[in-house]
Protein backbone atom coordinates (compact mmCIF):
# COMPACT_ATOMS: atom_id res chain seq x y z
CA UNK A 1 0.00 0.00 0.00
CA UNK A 2 1.29 3.54 -0.77
CA UNK A 3 0.29 6.64 0.53
CA UNK A 4 0.48 10.00 -1.44
CA UNK A 5 2.05 12.59 0.77
CA UNK A 6 1.57 15.60 -2.03
CA UNK A 7 -0.53 18.13 -0.40
CA UNK A 8 -1.89 20.51 -2.62
CA UNK A 9 -0.14 23.79 -3.22
CA UNK A 10 -0.98 25.63 0.09
CA UNK A 11 1.37 28.42 0.18
CA UNK A 12 -0.24 31.92 0.77
CA UNK A 13 -2.47 34.00 -2.63
CA UNK A 14 -0.22 37.11 -3.48
CA UNK A 15 -2.01 40.10 -1.83
CA UNK A 16 -5.49 39.76 -0.34
CA UNK A 17 -8.24 37.55 -1.04
CA UNK A 18 -11.29 39.07 -2.96
CA UNK A 19 -13.36 38.51 -0.38
CA UNK A 20 -11.06 40.48 2.37
CA UNK A 21 -11.25 43.44 -0.91
CA UNK A 22 -15.45 43.34 -0.74
CA UNK A 23 -15.15 43.49 2.83
CA UNK A 24 -12.85 46.59 3.45
CA UNK A 25 -14.55 48.27 0.78
CA UNK A 26 -17.95 47.67 2.82
CA UNK A 27 -16.74 49.14 5.75
CA UNK A 28 -14.88 52.53 3.80
CA UNK A 29 -18.06 52.49 2.29
CA UNK A 30 -20.14 52.71 5.79
CA UNK A 31 -17.74 54.20 7.29
CA UNK A 32 -17.89 57.18 4.72
CA UNK A 33 -21.58 57.85 4.95
CA UNK A 34 -21.38 57.96 8.77
CA UNK A 35 -18.83 60.42 8.49
CA UNK A 36 -20.81 62.62 5.74
CA UNK A 37 -23.32 62.17 8.18
CA UNK A 38 -21.84 63.65 11.08
CA UNK A 39 -20.19 66.73 8.93
CA UNK A 40 -23.53 67.48 7.61
CA UNK A 41 -24.85 68.01 11.06
CA UNK A 42 -22.43 69.79 12.56
CA UNK A 43 -22.41 72.07 9.72
CA UNK A 44 -26.12 72.62 10.09
CA UNK A 45 -25.77 73.07 13.90
CA UNK A 46 -23.12 75.67 13.55
CA UNK A 47 -25.23 77.87 10.60
CA UNK A 48 -28.66 77.47 12.86
CA UNK A 49 -26.45 78.62 15.85
CA UNK A 50 -24.74 81.35 14.05
CA UNK A 51 -26.87 82.67 11.21
CA UNK A 52 -28.83 86.11 11.85
CA UNK A 53 -31.24 84.71 9.19
CA UNK A 54 -32.54 81.82 11.74
CA UNK A 55 -34.33 83.24 14.62
CA UNK A 56 -36.97 82.00 17.54
CA UNK A 57 -39.41 84.36 18.96
CA UNK A 58 -37.82 85.35 22.36
CA UNK A 59 -40.13 84.06 25.25
CA UNK A 60 -42.30 82.31 23.18
CA UNK A 61 -43.35 79.78 25.86
CA UNK A 62 -43.92 82.94 28.03
CA UNK A 63 -46.39 84.24 25.65
CA UNK A 64 -48.46 80.87 24.53
CA UNK A 65 -48.42 80.59 28.42
CA UNK A 66 -49.96 83.82 28.77
CA UNK A 67 -51.96 83.91 25.92
CA UNK A 68 -55.40 85.08 27.86
CA UNK A 69 -53.24 88.30 28.70
CA UNK A 70 -52.11 88.45 25.44
CA UNK A 71 -56.10 88.47 24.29
CA UNK A 72 -56.71 90.66 27.02
CA UNK A 73 -54.23 93.78 25.99
CA UNK A 74 -55.56 93.29 22.18
CA UNK A 75 -59.26 94.07 23.35
CA UNK A 76 -57.75 97.44 25.03
CA UNK A 77 -56.01 98.28 22.27
CA UNK A 78 -59.32 97.82 20.08
CA UNK A 79 -61.41 99.62 22.70
CA UNK A 80 -58.75 102.63 22.63
CA UNK A 81 -58.55 103.38 19.06
CA UNK A 82 -55.55 104.42 18.78
CA UNK A 83 -53.53 104.90 16.13
CA UNK A 84 -49.47 104.87 15.24
CA UNK A 85 -48.48 106.68 12.33
CA UNK A 86 -44.89 105.94 11.31
CA UNK A 87 -42.51 108.12 9.24
CA UNK A 88 -39.43 107.32 7.78
CA UNK A 89 -36.56 109.95 6.76
CA UNK A 90 -33.43 107.71 5.55
CA UNK A 91 -30.14 109.19 5.77
CA UNK A 92 -30.65 111.88 8.11
CA UNK A 93 -27.32 110.66 10.13
CA UNK A 94 -24.63 108.45 8.66
CA UNK A 95 -26.52 104.79 8.49
CA UNK A 96 -29.44 105.71 10.89
CA UNK A 97 -33.00 106.88 10.26
CA UNK A 98 -34.93 109.65 11.45
CA UNK A 99 -38.47 107.69 12.69
CA UNK A 100 -40.96 110.33 13.34
CA UNK A 101 -44.51 108.24 14.82
CA UNK A 102 -47.59 110.65 15.58
CA UNK A 103 -49.90 108.86 18.34
CA UNK A 104 -53.74 109.70 17.80
CA UNK A 105 -56.82 108.73 19.76
CA UNK A 106 -59.72 107.32 18.47
CA UNK A 107 -60.91 111.00 18.08
CA UNK A 108 -57.54 111.59 15.32
CA UNK A 109 -56.71 113.75 18.61
CA UNK A 110 -52.96 113.70 19.73
CA UNK A 111 -51.95 111.96 22.40
CA UNK A 112 -48.80 113.74 24.07
CA UNK A 113 -46.80 112.74 27.02
CA UNK A 114 -46.59 108.98 26.15
CA UNK A 115 -43.75 107.19 26.84
CA UNK A 116 -42.88 105.00 23.24
CA UNK A 117 -40.84 102.04 23.17
CA UNK A 118 -40.40 100.17 19.61
CA UNK A 119 -38.39 96.84 19.38
CA UNK A 120 -37.68 96.51 15.30
CA UNK A 121 -36.36 93.80 13.35
CA UNK A 122 -35.92 93.23 9.02
CA UNK A 123 -37.40 90.25 8.54
CA UNK A 124 -34.42 88.40 7.10
CA UNK A 125 -32.64 89.19 9.91
CA UNK A 126 -35.10 88.49 12.87
CA UNK A 127 -32.63 87.65 15.08
CA UNK A 128 -30.65 91.42 14.45
CA UNK A 129 -33.18 92.96 16.78
CA UNK A 130 -33.39 97.26 17.32
CA UNK A 131 -34.68 98.28 20.49
CA UNK A 132 -35.14 102.09 21.50
CA UNK A 133 -37.15 104.71 22.92
CA UNK A 134 -39.06 107.63 20.91
CA UNK A 135 -38.79 110.99 22.40
CA UNK A 136 -41.30 113.53 22.19
CA UNK A 137 -41.29 116.48 20.31
CA UNK A 138 -44.39 118.27 20.15
CA UNK A 139 -48.08 117.48 20.80
CA UNK A 140 -48.24 113.99 20.18
CA UNK A 141 -45.09 113.46 17.67
CA UNK A 142 -42.22 111.68 19.12
CA UNK A 143 -39.02 110.91 17.17
CA UNK A 144 -35.88 108.38 17.44
CA UNK A 145 -32.31 108.17 14.92
CA UNK A 146 -32.43 104.34 14.81
CA UNK A 147 -29.58 102.39 13.37
CA UNK A 148 -31.84 100.71 10.28
CA UNK A 149 -29.62 100.11 7.58
CA UNK A 150 -31.21 97.33 6.17
CA UNK A 151 -33.71 97.91 3.21
CA UNK A 152 -36.92 96.11 2.51
CA UNK A 153 -39.43 94.57 5.19
CA UNK A 154 -39.39 95.51 8.90
CA UNK A 155 -41.59 94.49 11.60
CA UNK A 156 -42.26 97.22 14.56
CA UNK A 157 -43.17 96.60 17.91
CA UNK A 158 -44.37 99.02 19.64
CA UNK A 159 -45.52 99.91 22.96
CA UNK A 160 -47.02 103.06 24.44
CA UNK A 161 -47.66 104.12 27.92
CA UNK A 162 -49.59 106.54 28.76
CA UNK A 163 -50.78 106.93 32.49
CA UNK A 164 -52.06 103.99 33.33
CA UNK A 165 -53.18 102.97 30.02
CA UNK A 166 -50.72 100.68 27.97
CA UNK A 167 -51.33 100.19 24.31
CA UNK A 168 -48.90 97.81 22.03
CA UNK A 169 -49.66 97.54 18.09
CA UNK A 170 -47.18 95.98 15.28
CA UNK A 171 -47.21 96.28 11.85
CA UNK A 172 -44.35 95.62 8.92
CA UNK A 173 -42.92 98.37 7.29
CA UNK A 174 -41.14 98.61 3.59
CA UNK A 175 -37.85 100.56 4.44
CA UNK A 176 -36.28 102.20 1.22
CA UNK A 177 -32.31 102.07 0.95
CA UNK A 178 -30.30 104.85 2.66
CA UNK A 179 -28.93 107.17 0.66
CA UNK A 180 -25.26 106.25 -0.59
CA UNK A 181 -22.78 105.51 1.85
CA UNK A 182 -25.29 104.34 4.34
CA UNK A 183 -27.01 101.20 2.67
CA UNK A 184 -25.70 97.80 4.03
CA UNK A 185 -26.93 95.49 2.01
Amino acid sequence: MTINTTQPDQSPPEGMSAERKAAIKWIAFVVAILGTSFTVAMVMLYVSATDPSFAVEPDYYDQALNWDEHAAQRSINEKLGWRIDLQDQPGAARGARALTVTLTDADAAPIAGASISVIAFHNARAADQVVFEMEPTRNGIYTALAPLKRAGRWEFRFTVLKDDTTFTTLFPVELTPLPAGGFTP
